[in-house]
């Protein structure tokens, strides 16, 4: 899938909002249940760390996850490889806001169930990680906007030898400082929503994913009158 129509506003907007979702996502989930929702290195370590611990209920959650990202991501390169539309590009969002509505509504309800959290983190998982393996090329540019490691390792390099006149470099190194500063965002927003309002702080992560479909669908309908 790639980008090239819409302005460059547009892109901006629309990367920054997925980014800003994967770290508001991230730092809700660790904070409300001591797991990531979206982070294979963190969710690796810490499944181990709970693991050596004796965290047995910890460990779970932290598998599930792993699970359920890990299932996502690759549903969202089926989707990407072989169901792709141009118009239909923000589908994907409308699907990952479904599934974190459904399980935060649920967790709302039935929290008193001892098998809840492992549903609701692996649902959230599910749908970051549907987006982790959707939209990975955007104006040319492979990206990843559920972490940034390597997106940072990658804006480092573009700093120091990004040919100016490489018009492609030029826009990798933009959309890596997107996403970095994106993340960041979201995961300061997270943890400062959570100081006060909790497991609440989902209703914000629903709100942006809202945001981000109706960039989505701007995006779509601009690509489509491209073509």
């Amino acid at each position: 899938m790639c980008l090239t129509k819409p302005t460059p506003h547009l892109v901006t907007l629309f990367v920054f909002q997925l980014a800003f979702n994967g770290g508001l996502c991230d730092v809700s989930s660790f904070l409300t249940l001591g797991v990531f929702s979206g982070h294979l290195t963190g969710n690796t370590v810490t499944s181990l760390v709970y693991l050596i611990q004796g965290n047995l209920i910890e460990f779970t959650l932290s598998i599930i996850a792993l699970s359920g990202f890990i299932l996502g991501s690759f549903s969202g390169i089926i989707w990407r490889k072989h169901f792709y539309q141009v118009k239909r590009l923000y589908l994907p969002l409308i699907l990952q806001l479904t599934l974190i509505f459904i399980v935060f509504i649920l967790l709302l309800i039935y929290s008193y169930l001892p098998w809840m959290n492992n549903l609701f983190i692996f649902g959230v998982s599910l749908a970051l990680g549907l987006q982790n393996g959707f939209y990975t090329k955007i104006w040319g540019s492979n990206i990843h906007t559920n972490y940034i490691t390597g997106t940072s390792t990658s804006w480092f390099e573009a700093i120091l030898y990004t040919d100016k006149t490489d018009e492609k470099a030029l826009i990798h190194r933009h959309l890596s400082l997107i996403i970095i500063l994106g993340f960041v965002s979201g995961a300061a927003t997270g943890a400062l929503l959570n100081q006060f309002f909790g497991k609440f702080v989902f209703i914000a992560v629903v709100i942006m994913i809202a945001l981000a479909i109706v960039s989505g669908k701007k995006m779509a309908h601009r690509l489509s009158a491209s073509i």
